[in-house]
């Protein structure tokens, strides 16, 4: 199985420099980011409390394709993929803050309030 380890880590990295013009999709909870039309990333909180990261070539096919959830290494429901999840869950908060623009929004909303 591939190790997607730096793959992931330098999409948090870039990310969080603001590098990455992460974008809100039809689902509130899924984030995406286009590279220069050649790969596409998406990250998605699922209802369960997981997370879904998929990357696509250029032609739709999925490249990666993980889904975590916070199970520990020992338990019985553990699957290979949930050693992800600290990460993906890092670049789900990232890409939501980017995607919904959080931090103009939270400056607007405090500039409001400055005025009552």
């Amino acid at each position: 199985m591939p190790n997607y380890d730096s793959v992931i880590d330098k999409l948090v990295e870039k990310s969080e420099a603001g590098a990455l013009p992460w974008k809100p999709t039809f689902n509130e909870n899924t984030f995406l980011v286009a590279l220069e039309g050649e790969v596409t990333f998406e990250v998605t909180r699922l209802e369960d409390g997981g997370f879904e990261f998929t990357m696509k070539d250029k032609d739709g096919k999925k490249i990666i394709d993980i889904n975590c959830h916070n199970v520990p290494h020992y338990a019985e429901a553990y699957v290979e993929d949930d050693r992800y999840y600290d990460k993906i869950k890092r670049l789900f908060e990232v890409a939501r803050v980017i995607g919904l623009e959080v931090d103009k929004k939270l400056n607007i909303a405090e500039s409001l309030l400055d005025k009552l």
